[in-house]
């Protein structure tokens, strides 16, 4: 239950940060992250801890193609890092799929650690590229209702 109070007081502080200062981009993928965050909660809830690994991985997978294709096509550093925290919480859970038949919490909720991370990176990136912008410009320039 503490890791569920902590994984959204940190993605709450994300999304202000991401929505106050981010840019299309950091927007786009926030919207992605919650999108995949309440999937997982559905897949949770409709199969159970145990049977959702599948579900849960396919999610996890999607999500971590996208952060590649913005490592591939963007400018800035945070996807880097996102992908890598998040690829260690899937590694992590690759024993759940491997042995469905054992019993892996620990390592569940090892991937489930590597969510925070990844969030965080997301939101320093998108502080340190708002200051750069910020520093080269001696303006702030955007609107936290645009997209």
């Amino acid at each position: 239950m503490l890791a569920i109070v902590l994984y959204w007081t940190v993605f709450g502080l994300v999304a202000l940060i991401t929505a106050l200062l981010g840019h299309k981009m950091e927007r786009g993928f926030l919207l992605l992250l919650l999108t995949a965050s309440g999937l997982t909660i559905l897949a949770n809830t409709v199969f159970g801890d145990s049977d959702a690994i599948s579900y849960v991985l396919a999610i996890d997978l999607a999500l971590l193609g996208v952060a590649f294709y913005l490592c591939l096509t963007s400018d800035r550093f945070w996807p880097m890092w996102f992908a890598a925290f998040h690829l260690l919480g899937i590694l992590s859970l690759l024993p759940s799929v491997l042995f469905p038949d054992m019993d892996f919490a620990s390592f569940r909720m090892a991937a489930a650690f590597w969510a925070i991370p990844a969030l965080l990176a997301f939101a320093a990136g998108t502080w340190k590229d708002f200051k750069a912008e910020v520093h080269s410009s001696g303006k702030y320039n955007r609107s936290p209702f645009s997209l």
